[in-house]
């Protein structure tokens, strides 16, 4: 007998766009509304909270001090490769004791972060260009 699928809980808000073309929906939705659906998909949420927990940390730790309206970002020392990332991250208190392995940090959330900041860089070059 087939099991029953779970139901999404519904988004805190919900918006249509339409640019022209066709219809966007975006639903905007926190921890308390998560998808449900599919296999693994809160250790997903998991990661992406955790993701979210470090690009707070360091916009707080090395962005916000050095930054200036209008200016590009500043060069970020942290960044400059995975293995120092993944040990300045480990003298945090958002590294999790029993949290993962090195690798885990110097592979996938080095890059993930690498790509937040390149969007960022470029969102703040085309407002101080236009």
């Amino acid at each position: 007998m087939p099991r029953k699928k779970p139901v999404d809980p519904p988004p805190l808000e919900s918006i249509i766009v339409y640019d022209g073309i066709e219809k966007i929906l975006f639903e905007v939705r926190d921890h308390t509304c998560e998808l449900v659906i599919g296999r693994g998909i809160h250790k997903k949420n998991a990661h992406d909270r955790w993701l979210s927990e470090v690009l707070e940390w360091l916009a707080a730790t090395y962005i916000y001090p050095h930054y200036t309206e209008g200016e590009l970002l500043p060069d970020l020392p942290v960044l400059s490769s995975p293995t120092i990332f993944s040990r300045a991250l480990q003298q945090t208190h958002i590294y999790p004791p029993d949290g993962p392995s090195d690798s885990h940090v110097r592979t996938r959330l080095y890059q993930e972060v690498l790509q937040e900041i390149q969007i960022l860089s470029s969102a703040i070059a085309a407002k101080s260009t236009s």
